[in-house]
């Protein structure tokens, strides 16, 4: 979480920087869309459930390169500011490489994912450099895995201009999101996984009109 309040706070700085220095000329309001394709890189977290049968707790350890796809619509220059809006979709698989009990105990899951789609809500700040645009934002949303839970982000990136409609960007996320949803392994084997925290890094190509 605390990767999320430092860029939050980033953020709200450049926000009250743009309130306070309006830009003399007004920016034409565009919409927009992109796809995007990356990985997303969950740190490893906590778990509770059972294990063999047997009331357990201790670490899980996920992959960490998870395949993440998906896309977002938007408005760039919104109130002819530099500021950009924008609802976005991911699709993901959370893959654990093992679970750890407190016991000492590790167990194997390859193969066996956590399948997630994480709808967010956006607000970025676009620094324009004639054709090459730094952004910094923030994400509110949910997470869907069979149970849906309240997820942020916070997002840092550059988009380069192709022509006057296409671009693409590289961009890191890092995604926050509550305990996840549990799976029933088989063999007495069940896992809730604790809080959700992980880098996501892609490539988008998108089109504004």
């Amino acid at each position: 979480m605390r990767s999320f309040a430092a860029i939050f706070g980033i953020f709200v700085s450049v926000l009250a920087f743009e309130i306070r220095a309006q830009e003399a000329t007004q920016q034409e309001n565009r919409p927009y869309f992109e796809g995007r394709l990356g990985i997303i890189a969950p740190y490893d977290s906590n778990w509770s459930g059972t294990l063999a049968g047997v009331a357990s707790s201790g670490d899980i350890q996920w992959d960490q390169e998870n395949l993440a796809y998906g896309g977002e619509l938007g408005i760039k220059n919104v109130a002819g500011t530099s500021l950009r809006v924008g609802v976005s979709v991911i699709t993901t698989s959370f893959e654990p490489d093992q679970i750890c009990a407190d016991s000492g105990t590790c167990v194997a899951l390859g193969g066996e994912d956590f399948d997630a789609e994480i709808y967010l809500g956006n607000i970025y700040y676009d620094f324009d450099l004639d054709g090459v645009q730094p952004f910094i934002g923030i994400g509110i949303g949910f997470i869907d895995d069979g149970d849906r839970r309240v997820a942020s982000s916070a997002a840092l990136g550059v988009s380069l201009d192709i022509d006057e409609n296409f671009y693409v960007s590289f961009r890191g996320d890092y995604i926050y999101a509550d305990t996840a949803a549990s799976k029933n392994f088989g063999g007495g084997t069940s896992v809730t996984p604790g809080d959700l925290d992980a880098w996501s890094f892609g490539v988008a190509i998108g089109y504004r009109y």
